[in-house]
């Protein structure tokens, strides 16, 4: 049986759990979940995720287990911070009283196959899953955000895969240790699955970078904010622009300039005004779910730094409908690529 064995270190709090959602758990079925979804994003087919991590017809020749787990230093409790991260980001868990797995909590992940292109598959698609995915609740709003701390295949005893291993160590950013990984990933393009943006200048931790992404995320999504004893605050983000645009629809005040930008980042599909609700649907009025965002929130660990950045899965986009309707506002069209750009530019990132 062929082993290697990938260390990796929280620089965000996890809040992962299992029966017991009050008591934080790593558990084995959450991550392979993440990596046969990291693996499909690559391009992975049916088949090919079957043939890797197994399916209801066939057992996985892939063994992922967990071990050496060293829970961080310096406990974390939510309710103890008064900022975005807790009273908006990371609300919800506020209020359900969530423990999590503090910074620097440390894992190995333990992956054996008896063949060895399985074995280095898994390794390729864990370190990239380590380096720019996440795990448990809030995942994809900058928490259980993790860095590679080292790959280990000297239990493999193939010098290919510890050439792999040697490789990936090398790699000390996310752009190198793609153009690593990559030949050993399913992907069906040149291009990267994702883009990647960051901002340029560091901070000095995993959760100041979170709070960074959260007052951004905050001033993408909302509309106008009124703190005790100040003036509104009006925002220019996409909660402003689609509050404006709806307002004109209802006034029918309708026009090719009218877009609605929501759905497209997963915000709610509904909008609340003073006497009425917008619940916005598919065109021909059948009523949709919420999507799930294309803009994942990810503190990133580079050269010993760590930055705030956001991961864009621009293939997701066409998951969105065209145009959506509202029976007050009527038929408006989804502007996708404009929602994306207003992100960015709230942000101020440069992608990498």
């Amino acid at each position: 049986m062929l082993t290697a064995a990938l260390k990796a270190e929280f620089i965000t709090p996890c809040f992962c759990g299992g029966a017991d959602q009050s008591k934080p758990e790593l558990r084995t079925q959450s991550i392979r979940g993440q990596l046969r979804w990291w693996y499909r994003i690559c391009g992975a087919t049916r088949d090919e995720e079957a043939e890797l991590f197994g399916s209801t017809e066939k057992i996985s020749p892939l063994t992922v287990r967990i071990a050496k787990v060293n829970r961080g230093p310096e406990p974390f409790n939510l309710n103890d911070q008064n900022n975005e991260l807790s009273t908006y980001l990371w609300y919800f868990l506020t209020n359900q009283g969530r423990e999590c797995l503090p910074v620097k909590t440390s894992f190995e992940l333990e992956l054996k196959s008896r063949e060895k292109d399985l074995l280095e598959k898994g390794v390729a698609v864990a370190a990239l899953w380590i380096s720019l995915g996440a795990l448990g609740s809030r995942s994809t709003r900058a928490a259980g955000c993790m860095r590679l701390v080292q790959v280990d295949c000297d239990k493999a005893d193939c010098p290919q895969t510890k050439k792999l291993a040697d490789a990936i160590n090398e790699a000390n950013e996310p752009v190198s240790l793609w153009d690593t990984i990559k030949s050993y990933l399913p992907c069906k393009k040149e291009k990267k699955p994702f883009e990647l943006y960051r901002r340029p200048k560091e901070t000095s931790s995993g959760l100041n970078a979170a709070k960074w992404l959260a007052e951004k995320w905050w001033e993408v999504r909302r509309y106008k904010f009124k703190p005790p004893h100040k003036s509104w605050i009006i925002y220019n983000g996409i909660g402003r622009e689609d509050h404006d645009d709806a307002i004109a629809a209802m006034n029918n005040r309708l026009n090719d300039d009218l877009r609605v930008r929501r759905v497209v980042l997963g915000m709610p599909y509904t909008q609340n005004f003073c006497n009425t609700t917008l619940e916005w649907k598919y065109a021909d009025g059948e009523k949709f779910e919420r999507l799930a965002s294309p803009v994942h929130l990810r503190p990133i660990y580079k050269k010993d730094k760590i930055y705030p950045a956001l991961l864009i899965f621009t293939d997701r986009l066409s998951d969105c409908p065209n145009h959506v309707y509202a029976q007050r506002a009527g038929k408006i069209a989804v502007d996708q690529y404009a929602a994306i750009n207003k992100v960015k530019s709230i942000c101020t990132i440069q992608e990498i």
